[in-house]
């Protein structure tokens, strides 16, 4: 099947880190600094709701700054304020309401410290309940263990599968490679699609659990392709450029919930497998955003730290110990990235630096 790629004012459409309301068609903003180039969006863009959001904002950056020169032990403390205070910006930022409540709550399910028994509650209202709300996921209430959230999140995937080798908790994620808005050549039917590349995952297992709405594109002989069955119409005539927009953005929302990426100097997209596990010592797969997760998981352990440091402290001394720390030192940078490109629209990378020769 011949397929021509989408472009929008000139550029190919790819994949987009905000979920929401997406800047399609906008350059990628290169800022070493992006709680600078938020801080000036929303001055620029300033109206009553907006300085209340730029308040949050600076407050957020005041305690990453802070959590940077913290040991692990302290730094969940002022990590969770930063992303609380980040969550307001961004839902001040669209004009939402802001609870008076976190939203989330934890407690051990029993006496023997291990990642599995720290449970955690989400709530029906809440800041957190806003912002599942506001990237357009079900607000019921839901519990997990703090090791179901670490499970479902990308960027601490890899320290997760080393800390827990065992061979009944597969991988969740799957590396994809030009992820892109094709058209089929002199029709307005577009979808979207993606290349598995790494022979390692370009396989059978792979196909057998894809998220409910894929499949191989077995027009692309040479490739691993994989593409959403269901399609959008993307006119070709340039009078239909409003709509066709408005019809993308819905289209990429119901994409996005398949696919996550990792904030580094290139963006790395993974799709999340729909495992269907059975065995009792598997994670749970979790259908939410990193933001939802990363937010929730750390206010659990603000809670230890504040409230039961001693059996905070134990999970320091345990197997889980390094991947703690990861979580800890990653999630921070991680979900000021998510958050600054909901706020904005706009994608955002770090500048590369070029190696010396």
């Amino acid at each position: 099947m011949g397929t021509v790629e989408i472009k929008l004012a000139q550029k190919p459409l790819r994949l987009h880190k905000a979920i929401v309301e997406p800047a399609f068609g906008e350059p990628t903003i290169l800022a070493g600094n992006a709680w600078d180039y938020v801080s000036m969006w929303l001055k620029r863009n300033k109206n009553g709701k907006r300085e209340e959001a730029l308040y949050y904002w600076e407050q957020a950056r005041c305690f990453f700054e802070a959590t940077l020169r913290l040991p692990n032990d302290s730094a969940c403390l002022t990590a969770y304020y930063c992303m609380l205070n980040a969550t307001k910006a961004l839902l001040s930022t669209k004009g939402k309401p802001l609870p008076g409540k976190h939203g989330v709550t934890g407690k051990p399910s029993s006496s023997r410290v291990s990642l599995v028994g720290e449970q955690i509650t989400f709530s029906r209202g809440g800041i957190l309940a806003a912002l599942r709300n506001y990237l357009l996921e079900p607000t019921r209430t839901e519990k997990y263990s703090i090791k179901d959230l670490f499970y479902n999140l990308p960027y601490i995937h890899r320290a997760f599968k080393l800390t827990y080798s065992s061979s009944s908790i597969p991988e969740l994620f799957v590396p994809v490679e030009n992820p892109r808005f094709v058209r089929k050549r002199k029709s307005d039917e577009a979808w979207f699609c993606v290349n598995i590349a790494n022979p390692r995952y370009a396989n059978r297992y792979t196909l057998n659990n894809l998220p409910k709405g894929y499949q191989r594109d077995d027009g692309e002989e040479n490739e691993f392709v994989v593409r959403r069955k269901r399609r959008f119409k993307w006119s070709r005539s340039t009078s239909q450029r409003k709509q066709n927009k408005a019809r993308l953005i819905n289209y990429h929302q119901a994409v996005r919930k398949s696919f996550c990426y990792i904030h580094a100097t290139r963006t790395l997209w993974y799709l999340k497998k729909a495992l269907q596990t059975s065995s009792a010592s598997c994670p749970k797969v979790i259908h939410r955003s990193s933001l939802t997760m990363t937010f929730a998981a750390m206010h659990r352990l603000s809670e230890l730290a504040r409230y039961q440091p001693k059996r905070f402290m134990r999970h320091f001394d345990l197997q889980q110990n390094w991947l703690l720390c990861e979580f800890i030192r990653i999630s921070p940078e991680q979900f000021i990235d998510e958050i600054s490109s909901e706020i904005t629209g706009r994608e955002l990378l770090s500048p590369g630096i070029r190696p010396k020769s």
